[in-house]
Protein backbone atom coordinates (compact mmCIF):
# COMPACT_ATOMS: atom_id res chain seq x y z
CA UNK A 1 0.00 0.00 0.00
CA UNK A 2 1.19 3.26 -1.13
CA UNK A 3 1.48 6.11 1.60
CA UNK A 4 1.32 9.83 1.21
CA UNK A 5 4.40 12.11 2.04
CA UNK A 6 1.69 13.09 5.42
CA UNK A 7 1.13 9.92 5.89
CA UNK A 8 5.10 9.20 5.96
CA UNK A 9 5.86 12.34 8.30
CA UNK A 10 3.38 11.35 10.63
CA UNK A 11 5.48 7.97 11.00
CA UNK A 12 8.76 9.93 11.12
CA UNK A 13 7.29 12.08 14.10
CA UNK A 14 6.10 8.84 15.61
CA UNK A 15 9.33 6.62 15.13
CA UNK A 16 11.49 9.81 16.09
CA UNK A 17 9.40 10.58 18.90
CA UNK A 18 9.14 14.20 19.09
CA UNK A 19 6.50 16.43 18.65
CA UNK A 20 4.66 18.43 15.02
CA UNK A 21 6.41 21.21 16.77
CA UNK A 22 10.07 19.74 17.12
CA UNK A 23 9.39 18.81 13.24
CA UNK A 24 8.76 22.10 12.39
CA UNK A 25 11.51 23.57 14.33
CA UNK A 26 13.99 21.39 12.48
CA UNK A 27 11.97 22.17 8.86
CA UNK A 28 11.92 25.82 9.72
CA UNK A 29 8.21 26.38 9.21
CA UNK A 30 5.24 26.87 11.13
CA UNK A 31 3.51 24.27 13.26
CA UNK A 32 0.69 24.66 11.24
CA UNK A 33 2.21 23.76 7.84
CA UNK A 34 3.20 20.40 8.81
CA UNK A 35 0.01 20.15 10.36
CA UNK A 36 -1.28 20.64 6.99
CA UNK A 37 0.88 18.39 5.58
CA UNK A 38 0.42 15.64 7.89
CA UNK A 39 -3.08 16.01 7.50
CA UNK A 40 -2.79 15.93 3.62
CA UNK A 41 -4.30 19.03 2.57
CA UNK A 42 -0.77 20.71 1.80
CA UNK A 43 2.59 19.45 0.39
CA UNK A 44 6.01 20.39 2.14
CA UNK A 45 8.20 22.70 0.27
CA UNK A 46 11.81 21.55 -0.70
CA UNK A 47 13.17 24.07 1.66
CA UNK A 48 11.10 22.19 4.50
CA UNK A 49 12.58 18.66 3.73
CA UNK A 50 16.20 19.74 2.89
CA UNK A 51 16.25 21.33 6.43
CA UNK A 52 14.00 17.62 8.11
CA UNK A 53 16.94 15.88 6.18
CA UNK A 54 19.69 17.99 7.30
CA UNK A 55 18.45 17.67 10.69
CA UNK A 56 17.86 13.88 10.68
CA UNK A 57 20.56 12.83 8.29
CA UNK A 58 19.59 9.22 9.04
CA UNK A 59 16.13 9.79 7.81
CA UNK A 60 15.93 8.40 4.21
CA UNK A 61 15.38 10.92 1.55
CA UNK A 62 13.58 8.45 -0.88
CA UNK A 63 11.52 6.84 1.68
CA UNK A 64 10.47 10.48 2.92
CA UNK A 65 10.10 11.89 -0.73
CA UNK A 66 8.64 8.24 -2.44
CA UNK A 67 7.76 6.02 0.09
CA UNK A 68 10.18 3.61 -1.27
CA UNK A 69 12.94 1.62 1.04
CA UNK A 70 13.09 2.32 4.86
CA UNK A 71 12.57 4.87 6.92
CA UNK A 72 16.40 4.93 7.97
CA UNK A 73 19.52 4.33 6.25
CA UNK A 74 20.95 2.34 8.21
CA UNK A 75 17.98 0.94 10.64
CA UNK A 76 19.95 -1.77 12.11
CA UNK A 77 21.95 1.06 13.72
CA UNK A 78 18.63 3.35 14.15
CA UNK A 79 17.17 1.75 17.42
CA UNK A 80 20.80 2.46 18.66
CA UNK A 81 20.71 6.39 17.89
CA UNK A 82 17.19 6.60 19.01
CA UNK A 83 17.92 5.21 22.54
CA UNK A 84 20.59 7.67 22.95
CA UNK A 85 18.60 10.74 21.26
CA UNK A 86 16.23 9.73 24.69
CA UNK A 87 19.28 9.30 27.22
CA UNK A 88 20.35 12.45 26.09
CA UNK A 89 16.82 14.40 26.41
CA UNK A 90 16.16 12.47 30.27
CA UNK A 91 20.50 13.82 31.30
CA UNK A 92 19.36 17.32 29.70
CA UNK A 93 15.92 17.43 32.01
CA UNK A 94 17.81 15.74 34.93
CA UNK A 95 20.55 18.63 34.85
CA UNK A 96 17.72 21.22 35.00
CA UNK A 97 16.76 19.71 37.98
CA UNK A 98 20.12 19.67 39.55
CA UNK A 99 21.13 23.21 39.04
CA UNK A 100 17.83 24.24 40.49
CA UNK A 101 18.72 22.24 43.50
CA UNK A 102 22.17 23.71 43.93
CA UNK A 103 20.64 27.01 43.31
CA UNK A 104 18.16 26.36 46.80
CA UNK A 105 21.14 25.04 48.55
CA UNK A 106 23.17 28.44 47.21
CA UNK A 107 20.21 30.15 48.93
CA UNK A 108 19.89 28.14 51.85
CA UNK A 109 23.93 28.52 52.96
CA UNK A 110 23.67 32.12 52.03
CA UNK A 111 20.57 32.42 54.92
CA UNK A 112 22.85 30.62 57.23
CA UNK A 113 26.28 32.30 56.71
CA UNK A 114 23.90 35.94 57.20
CA UNK A 115 22.37 34.21 60.67
CA UNK A 116 25.83 33.17 61.78
CA UNK A 117 27.07 36.78 61.18
CA UNK A 118 24.37 38.07 63.04
CA UNK A 119 24.67 36.09 65.97
CA UNK A 120 28.84 37.16 66.16
CA UNK A 121 27.83 40.46 66.18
Amino acid sequence: METTIGQRFKQLIKELGIKPTELAGHGMTSKQNINAVITDVNQPGAPVIINILRAFPHVDANWLLLGRGNMFLNPELYGTVNENLKEIEHLKKEIEHLKEVIKLKDELLEVVRSKLKSEKS
